[in-house]
């Protein structure tokens, strides 16, 4: 490794006895082992030849194997068809993954390799390694010799300890607080996903506060903190700028922030990257660390844990090379780059003016539907629609109804065989024709009568994805073929179906939906994007609902709307979630909605208990 003060490496002995014993041959730079203290002898003995230049081990290996991402003049010693296996974070930095293209490699970067339930095995020990070691330097830093404000991070009896905020509650956030609050910190967590805050105070017992991410909430806690670790991942992509430099400015003088999501460019607006040889600057009197590879200060440790986890791996590329790619789509997902074409960074889809996936491959189809309504990883997947309804009574006849503000909430889990399954929660309450004032009853324009409203629920509602098709109760959506317009993918969806009504015996009920998404091909085309941000228009047609009074009246409902996904339930916009917390609570506690719920027959229900 030639990165300033980097001192991991990609093998330790251990890991090369492992190879040579399955019948490989491994060749190890000298002295790239002495920074963890194994020396050149102890590889031999383990069965590695040693050479004396890093050029030589690029031109003998068919797989190089490091920690850091290749600097520009070790990306000038790889060749075509050879593997790279290493750390990359191309989000930010385009100038390596523009020599990653011309040097017609196959670059795997660990950062974005996916596991079974949709996490990252391969950066979660380093994670945890600059989680931990975030508070160990904050706490230093925070010293008056350090140019810091004094503050003991743990404090002592009869004075306040340090406050410490983390932003991101993943694997590096909790660390950081884990390791905060064992000094005795005050640690507050920041993160969008509600069911993760749930978690953290539950792992925690309440001690830590939790807070759910918005750009209020970021700015005033920021602003009353000593120390802040930012901790915040996107898998393959540009870290978000979520603390502006205004907030930075109202901190005390000699706060401290540690910005380890640095190596994707940071999530504070002055962050700029530095090096273990000057790995602090001020802005505003607030000292920045952001060290590009935090682990490298504690090699030892960082190397033994990066191993356990990519050893697995490693015998499978030397086993069976690039073919061990397509037996794990999420092995597959660290394929950031190949030959002289974009895989999965962004920066590099710009570089090479976006290669695009084969969209007539099933599995392909898959993954791009999965993604788009979805989530390839155990997520849940929260989104909203505003839909104008209206009757259709025939003859291009139609009378504006009211509007519904429709909430879903699913979650999604990977199985085997390349299936998905999702379990769907679905609300919705009504308010006025184009507009927000909710409504509690409805002067139905077309029989001159007033209904009480019945808001809608429906769930939970099981769902298979497959490369053969989507098995689901009642709607069941067909894909019709994927189109890329400009940097776009449109993927639509059609149900046209009718079945015997259920409700009212001798009749049929029917359902016609069509739904258009897009999403950016950039995402599409990365594998670690695992859920795209989508834009969706529906068109909805339905028969009538009970509750509306239409009686034996021709024609039905149809709806006509846009929406997308949305981060959690506490991004939906201010009066929608208000309303949804009046009229259908349900929606925010889905852990409690173990009934199938549907509209039609709660209503009929609610008639059959009137005297």
């Amino acid at each position: 490794e030639i990165k300033v003060h980097e001192y991991r490496v990609g093998l330790v002995p251990g890991s090369v006895l492992e190879l040579v014993r399955a019948g490989h041959q491994v060749v190890v730079e000298s002295g790239a082992g002495a920074g963890i203290g194994c020396a050149d002898d102890e590889y031999r003995s383990a069965g590695a030849t040693v050479l004396p230049t890093s050029r030589a081990v690029f031109e003998a290996a068919d797989c190089v194997v490091k920690v850091k991402e290749p600097q520009l003049p070790e990306c000038a010693m790889l060749r075509p068809g050879q593997i790279l296996f290493t750390y990359l974070h191309l989000a930010a930095d385009r100038a390596q993954a523009e020599a990653l293209m011309k040097s017609g490699a196959h670059a795997i970067a660990y950062e974005t390799v996916v596991a079974h339930d949709g996490s990252l095995p391969l950066l979660t020990p380093m994670s945890e390694v600059a989680g931990r070691m975030s508070v160990q330097v904050g706490a230093t830093l925070l010293q008056k010799a350090a140019g810091g404000s004094g503050v003991l991070i743990g404090g002592v009896p009869g004075t306040a300890p340090a406050r410490v905020l983390v932003i991101g509650g993943g694997v590096s956030g909790a660390a950081a607080a884990e390791i905060a609050l064992g000094m005795r910190a005050s640690v507050t967590i920041i993160d969008k996903s509600l069911p993760r805050l749930r978690e953290l105070d539950a792992r925690f017992g309440g001690h830590v506060r939790t807070l759910a991410s918005t750009a209020d909430t970021i700015e005033r806690e920021v602003a009353n903190s000593d120390l802040v670790i930012g901790a915040v991942l996107i898998p393959g992509a540009a870290a978000p700028k979520l603390v502006s430099e205004q907030a930075i400015s109202r901190m005390r003088p000699g706060s401290v922030l540690v910005d380890i999501a640095i190596d994707q460019g940071g999530c504070f607006a002055t962050s700029r990257p530095t090096t273990h040889a000057e790995p602090t600057y001020a802005v505003h009197g607030v000292t920045h660390y952001c060290v590009t590879n935090m682990p490298g200060a504690v090699p030892r440790t960082s190397t033994f844990a990066l191993n356990a986890a990519t050893l697995p791996y490693l015998k499978l590329l030397a086993d069976r090379g690039l073919d061990a790619l397509s037996a794990d789509p999420g092995f597959a997902a660290g394929l950031n780059v190949s030959g002289a074409g974009l895989i999965g960074s962004l920066p590099v889809s710009a570089a090479s003016n976006g290669s695009q996936p084969d969209f007539s491959d099933p599995l392909t189809i898959l993954r791009t539907h999965v993604k788009m309504v979805g989530s390839l990883g155990a997520d849940p997947v929260v989104s909203f629609m505003r839909l104008n309804v209206y009757a259709d009574l025939g003859e291009g006849n139609f009378v504006p109804f009211f509007t519904m503000n429709n909430i879903l909430v699913d979650y999604w889990q990977p199985k085997e065989n390349d299936q998905h399954e999702m379990r769907k929660y679905e609300v919705g309450f009504y308010t006025r024709y184009d507009s927000q004032e909710p409504l509690e009853e409805f002067a139905n324009p077309v029989t001159g009568k007033t209904t009480a409203i019945h808001h809608f629920r429906l769930g939970p509602v099981p769902r298979l994805y497959t490369s053969e098709g989507v098995f689901a109760m009642g709607y069941t959506p067909k894909l019709l073929p994927i189109e890329v317009i400009g940097d776009r993918v449109f993927l639509a969806t059609q149900s046209i179906e009718s079945r015997p009504d259920m409700l009212n015996p001798g009749r049929t009920a029917y359902t016609n939906s069509f739904m258009t998404m897009s999403a950016p091909l950039a995402d599409i085309a990365n594998p670690a994007v695992l859920s795209a941000p989508v834009h969706l228009q529906l068109q909805n047609k339905n028969k009538w609902a009970p509750w509306m009074g239409m009686g034996d009246r021709p024609g039905g409902t149809v709806a006509r709307g846009f929406g997308g996904k949305v981060g959690s339930l506490d991004a939906l916009p201010a009066v929608v979630k208000a309303g949804a917390r009046r009229f259908v609570p349900e929606i925010f506690d889905t852990t409690n909605w173990k009934e199938f719920v549907f509209e039609d027959t709660e209503y009929l229900k609610s008639l059959e208990k009137k005297p």
